[in-house]
């Protein structure tokens, strides 16, 4: 997730400028927190999937392996 190449450089700046957007522009804002709840939403759907394919055992709560998930990969639950 570093910016160590020019491409990775570009992406990092144009996500920070999103993010600074974000604060200042409540529609923006709101486009952004739908997004990331249907991201969630797809990820968690996901494990799901593994879940029932046996990938991961029995016993674990898919929203908290979900937010496991994403803190694991910068994302906050």
């Amino acid at each position: 997730m570093l910016p160590l190449h020019a491409d990775a450089r570009a992406t990092s700046r144009m996500s920070a400028v999103y993010v600074l957007e974000a604060l200042h522009d409540r529609a923006v804002h709101e486009q952004a927190r739908r997004r990331l709840a249907q991201g969630r939403s797809l990820v968690e759907e996901l494990v799901r999937q593994a879940m029932g394919d046996g990938y991961i055992g029995p016993g674990h709560d898919p929203a908290t392996e979900t937010n496991l998930l994403l803190a694991l990969n910068g994302f906050t639950p």
